[in-house]
């Protein structure tokens, strides 16, 4: 088995991509992936 048979249907490898790999370019100190990061910039919602 390789790396990308870890991966087979695309929406696997787009849920590791975002929702659990941290990423270098956001807070990386705090191991930050990038929903994360998404749902921190995202504007307050008024009720």
């Amino acid at each position: 088995m390789t790396r990308k048979d870890e991966f087979k249907p695309l929406n696997k490898f787009l849920y590791w991509y975002n929702e659990m790999r941290p990423h270098m370019s956001l807070d990386f100190e705090h191991a930050e992936t990038p929903i994360e990061a998404f749902k921190r910039k995202l504007r307050p919602r008024f009720c």
